[in-house]
């Protein structure tokens, strides 16, 4: 999921990116209260962007791993139908050979 965070808060705000949290407090040493309050104002806006976007994210795989599970329980009906009616001819075929 960091890597997740990372790539999209590359396009939001780079400085957020995790790699960079540690640095912030030494690149922004000499800002001033008002600096400070702004640009905090900012990454909190970029963070809710940024979690909206994961938030849809999970919501779309989601969708396609429920269409990927329907996927895959439709084709295991239809390999057991398959393999229900070669049965019932063989047993078909069996009566009949009596």
């Amino acid at each position: 999921m960091e890597d997740v965070y990372n790539l999209l808060m590359r396009e939001i705000e780079p400085e957020l990116m995790t790699v960079h949290l540690p640095e912030l407090e030494m690149w922004y040493a000499g800002e001033s209260a008002e600096e400070r309050k702004a640009r905090l104002l900012w990454y909190q806006a970029a963070l809710v962007l940024c979690f909206e976007r994961i938030e849809k994210l999970l919501d779309e795989w989601k969708e396609k791993l429920v269409a990927l599970k329907r996927q895959a329980l439709d084709i295991r009906k239809t390999s057991e139908s398959a393999k229900d009616a070669k049965r019932l001819r063989d047993i078909g075929h069996s009566i009949d050979a009596a």
